[in-house]
Order: structure tokens, then sequence, then C-alpha cells
């Protein structure tokens, strides 16, 4: 969408099917009027699969990627992608996808078991031929929270998105997750991996960093344990915390093919009072694929209440510790803002 016009931005879909199943809807929005965006099964080259059209028409869109020239003025790279439940995630430049965002964790790492909330609807701004920003507007739902939300991206060397949302709860959480993160780590410096397995370190983020809002730096290295494991760390009106891919070496990694060096981290800077709040990583062993969450946690919320937070995030690659440049944003009670930043330098 939008090459024929030769705006700065650029959209794809993906469509529905085995792996993402739940459609959303699509709507583009110009000069203050929306527009939904229908699915025609002609949008997509299926390659040499012989398909019948017509068996097709049930589809819809399973989520959108946004393409924009960071590395070079000649082509459009994929910058961000929203697809799968509140899952989002973006790259600056020189970098590929490793770790993601997430719109809302819900009881994550509690006995009644985590829930999983998903943005239903889209609203897309389109931009101007001179835009080097671009409007995206989200409804996020679920069994016991609803909300909406405003995504302001602003790619480059340093990918920023900046972030208002409103959350409405329908029932009683026992843990709300607050610009909750998606990584992977299966194993690294600090706790080597299978015999077998050629590779020194196979991980999207190699630890949780948490700057305190007394200024004390925290580092928490990620490990892949064999149950459940839940780190917490409290402070209040905390100035950023993040899950970061450290190690900047090819040869750390000996991976041509997953080039886990060029990942991004994510730094979170909130601005303003966030009053008592918590950091905490959950880590889990699968069979394949050991994952990390982590997140702040906020009080729970209650029947018949409504909450918003802001916080800034930031996605940076080198060694910066938590000190990588982001947007601003503000923590508050009825409106809350983000910004998610991908650096490919250390600062």
């Amino acid at each position: 969408m939008w090459r024929e016009e030769k705006l700065p931005f650029e959209l794809m879909f993906f469509p529905t099917g085995r792996g993402y199943q739940d459609a959303v809807r699509i709507n583009t929005v110009e000069g203050g009027v929306a527009k939904r965006l229908e699915l025609d099964t002609e949008m997509f080259d299926y390659g040499r699969n012989r398909l019948d059209a017509r068996k097709l028409r049930g589809m819809g869109f399973a989520g959108f990627r946004v393409h924009y020239p960071i590395n070079k003025p000649s082509y459009k790279d994929e910058v961000v992608v929203f697809l799968g439940a509140s899952y989002f995630r973006a790259v600056g430049q020189g970098q590929v996808y490793g770790l993601s965002a997430r719109g809302l964790a819900v009881d994550t790492a509690t006995a009644s078991g985590e829930e999983f909330p998903r943005f239903s609807e889209f609203w897309i701004e389109r931009p101007n031929a001179r835009a080097t920003t671009l409007t995206i507007y989200g409804l996020l739902d679920s069994k016991h929270v609803t909300g909406a939300y405003k995504f302001v991206l602003a790619p480059g060397k340093e990918t920023v998105m900046t972030v208002n949302s409103r959350l409405y709860a329908r029932d009683t959480t026992a843990k709300l997750g607050i610009a909750a993160m998606h990584t992977m780590y299966a194993f690294g410096e600090n706790q080597p991996g299978n015999r077998d397995d050629y590779r020194p370190e196979v991980h999207d983020s190699d630890g949780l960093s948490v700057l305190t809002g007394e200024g004390e730096w925290l580092w928490r290295p990620y490990v892949n344990p064999k149950r459940l494991l839940v780190t917490s760390f409290a402070t209040a009106n905390p100035r950023g915390f993040g899950s970061m891919q450290r190690d900047r070496a090819s040869s750390s990694y000996e991976d041509p093919d997953a080039q886990y060096e060029r990942r991004p981290s994510l730094w979170i800077e909130p601005i303003g009072s966030w009053a008592r709040a918590g950091s905490s990583s959950c880590r889990s062993r699968r069979p394949t694929r050991p994952t990390t969450t982590s997140s702040s946690t906020g009080c729970p919320m209650r029947r018949r209440s409504s909450a918003s937070r802001s916080i800034t995030t930031t996605a940076c690659a080198g060694r910066c510790r938590g000190r990588c440049r982001s947007a601003e944003a503000t923590w508050c009670r009825r409106g809350a803002a983000a910004a998610t930043c991908a650096s490919p330098t250390a600062t």
C-alpha cells in the first residue's frame, strides 16, 4: 500500500493461516475519515502454489508491517511489524528482528495461567509526502482488560515509537504487566549450551538492566532454568529498565544465519511520577525455544476501574548497558505514552 503514490512509508499485510488464525480489522485514516480495508486475495503472491482463489475469500488480515528507508534511500526496509496477540517489534539501522514488545501482559507466571490480550483492530493514518513519522491506533481486547493505543513511529538510526494508551479493567487481575517484553535465551557465557551445538551463545537478549529511582544500576543475567523462575526488583519512580543484547561480536555466536549480534535491545524510560513499580523477569524452559518475559508490574486493576500508564521504551544495540537515547514519555493515571527505540551503536 502507498507504493504507487510514492509515499515515504509503505504497508504490507499478512493473511490469516495456520500460524495466525485470528483476523484483525485494518482501517486507513485520511483527512480524519476512517476507511475499512477489505482483504482481496489478489493482494498476495502465492508463488508456485496452485490455490483456488474462491476458497480464500474467508481469509482476513493477521497483521501488517511498515516499510521505510533506514539503511539506504533507494530501498524501503521493514522497520516494524504487528503480528499475533499484542506483540510488535521494531529494528533500527543495520539490525535484524529479535525480541518483541507487548502491548500488555496479564497474570504472567500465576497459578491461574497467563492471559494474552490481542490487538483486534488498527487504524493507520495516511502519511504525507514528506512524513518522517507514521501514526497507528490499536484496539486491545481480552477477557479481563480492554484498551486503546496510539503509536507514533519514527524510524531511523534509532527507531522510536511513542505510545499513548488507556486501559479499562473488565475484571480483577492478579498481575498486570506494563511495557512487557518477550525475548529468547537458550544459552550463553554464564550458562554453556549443549555440547552437540557448536555455537558459543544462542539468545536474543542476555540480561535485564534496571536503573532505579535512586540512580542505582542493576543487572540480572538471563538463564535457562529447569523450571519456571521469576526474579523481581521493586523501586519507586524507576528511571528505566530493559532487556539488553550486549555482546555485539559475531565470533560470540558463530551463526551467520541467525546473526544474534545484530539483534536489538529494548530499553524503557518512564518520565514523570511512576510511584511504586516493580520490574520482573519470568523465565520458562521449553523443549525447543526457551523464553523470557520481562515487564513492569503496577497495582492490580479492579472491576469498573480504568487505568492508563505511560513509559518510554528504547531498543538499542551495542554495549550501552541501559545508557541509550530515547524519546520522552509520560506516566500518569489517565494517559500513557511509551517510546521504543532501536540503535545500532553504543551510546
